[in-house]
């Protein structure tokens, strides 16, 4: 009888490395968001406090300790260590993880840890005539009105030049 192997299906955990690598293309997200596995494994505890993710937090810190156990620093790194097919099944190998840890792993980086795009209206207060008045404000001035990474990394360009528009005369 032979025994047949199933490969692991890999569009989750490629779909999960696309995302992050895209995340990880702003300078700002490199620097401040790439934790190396010791503080990883710190974030997961302090991110995932409510006992309902318990299970959940457990496994991720285990699956930080392992990857930093057989030399992945840290977030771009692991990220690094993945790209092929060959590269994953060498690190699931090394450290006893299944395809589904490093997936689930690789999940919460995206989903809990870096930021990722959002239009800025979901976090306005709808009630409020201020907020509604100053965006509209805003798109008259042809500024666009969404938060997003790329628009993150502007930000201080674009908040210099509101701020210039906003002194007054005499002052510029």
């Amino acid at each position: 009888m032979v025994k047949k192997y199933n490969a692991p299906d890999w569009s989750p955990l490629e779909r999960s490395i696309k995302n992050i690598i895209q995340s990880f293309s702003y300078d700002f997200v490199k620097e401040h968001y790439n934790h190396n596995m010791r503080e990883a494994e710190e974030y997961v505890g302090n991110v995932l406090k409510d006992p309902k993710y318990e299970k959940y937090a457990q496994s991720l810190a285990e699956s930080f300790r392992k990857l930093g156990s057989v030399g992945v620093a840290d977030y771009a790194d692991l990220l690094n260590k993945i790209r092929s097919k060959e590269e994953r099944m060498r690190i699931l190998e090394k450290t006893g993880m299944k395809p589904e840890n490093l997936v689930s792993t690789l999940n919460y980086i995206y989903n809990w840890v870096l930021p990722r795009a959002h239009y800025l209206t979901q976090f306005i207060d709808n009630g409020n005539e201020a907020h509604k008045r100053y965006i509209m404000d805003l798109r008259l001035d042809t500024i666009l009105i969404f938060w997003n990474m790329a628009g993150l990394k502007r930000g201080e360009r674009i908040s210099q030049s509101v701020q210039e528009s906003l002194r007054p005369l005499s002052l510029r």
